[in-house]
């Protein structure tokens, strides 16, 4: 069971495209003790914090969950954080105690383009996150890695931003915008599938994580990790500051401006996969099934935007390029 935890929706950052809810100053605190019947019951895989910022709350909160952790026999658990770190780039002997700890790993947010924006409003930069690592490396001797959000505005970056993570010798996890919570942007599935593709034909997949699932999957035809886990639901708890569990993320965001959530005290798991159960009706003969309908968040999501027909069109062609492409270089081995 892995465990999602957005302990605030607090953040001092003003990016654009966030799906987080109601981002302010304001702290509503996710209850840790609420974890403890997880931690009873089941065998923790990873521990995921995100927000809002994780930072917005006191370190003494992550030594609490620390504590938590090793009460249950959890002492081998992750916990990452997924965070801007400005909290730390302004008050770096704040953080330094808590990062010392091996269990915590960081993952940064950088985007090219104008929509992270800092406290004062202006881009978060490359420059800027290059001197956060610089101060991160030299406290925790390793690199953290990043996280990059593509919208319309900046997908003609993908290629420059896994150069980067190469450049800076980590790697980045290239996600599309989400449409969760207060963001209204869908960016097409099809699209992303055709930037790890391109970022796997440049020679660049070391250096973007979500490029090996993919390439996985699509030589395999297999689903993996998330978003290409059709079997997610039965793994993953997200809990937001007010306490409501749910099975996803994503829908998890959707709480408070979906005219249906899946809140666990209230829905099973399955309620999601019987509602979207998949693109169209034909998926279940292509080939292409699990590719396409792996994740319920984005099977909602090309439905919610009528994009069904246009998604499958072009995976079909994509994807049958690509293997072809493939066959091809293989034969020539």
């Amino acid at each position: 069971m892995d465990l999602i935890i957005k302990p605030t929706m607090a953040c001092q950052f003003k990016c654009t495209f966030c799906s987080s809810n109601n981002i302010s100053k304001e702290h509503t605190l996710f209850d840790l003790n609420m974890l403890r019947p997880y931690l009873e019951k089941y065998n923790i895989g990873t521990v995921i914090i995100n927000g809002g910022d994780p930072l917005m709350v006191p370190p003494s909160y992550y030594f609490e969950l620390d504590k938590l952790l090793d009460e249950y026999g959890h002492t081998d658990v992750y916990v990452c954080l997924t965070t801007n770190l400005w909290d730390y780039y302004e008050h770096p002997d704040k953080w330094r105690p808590l990062f010392k700890k091996r269990r915590f790993r960081i993952m940064n947010s950088f985007q090219y383009g104008n929509q992270r924006l800092k406290p004062d409003g202006t881009p978060y930069t490359e420059e800027d996150m290059i001197k956060i690592m610089d101060m991160y490396e030299k406290d925790r001797g390793e690199r953290f890695s990043f996280l990059t959000v593509i919208t319309e505005e900046n997908e003609d970056t993908v290629i420059k931003t896994v150069e980067l993570a190469k450049r800076l010798g980590t790697i980045c996890r290239i996600n599309p915008a989400v449409q969760s919570g207060r963001s209204k942007q869908y960016y097409p599935h099809w699209k992303m599938m055709q930037h790890y593709i391109n970022i796997y034909k440049a020679g660049l997949m070391d250096f973007e994580f979500n490029t090996k699932q993919v390439i996985t999957n699509i030589l395999n035809d297999k689903s993996s990790v998330c978003p290409w886990n059709r079997d997610c639901l039965h793994g993953i708890r997200a809990f937001n500051p007010e306490g409501l569990v749910h099975p996803c993320g994503s829908f998890g965001d959707n709480h408070y401006t979906s005219d249906k959530t899946y809140e666990l005290s209230e829905y099973d798991e399955q309620e999601i996969a019987k509602d979207y159960p998949y693109i169209k009706s034909e998926c279940i003969t292509c080939d292409n099934f699990l590719l396409c309908n792996s994740c319920y968040k984005n099977i909602h999501d090309i439905k919610v935007n009528g994009d069904e027909e246009e998604h499958c069109s072009h995976m079909k062609q994509i994807i049958s390029s690509f293997k072809e492409e493939a066959q091809c270089q293989h034969s020539k081995i």
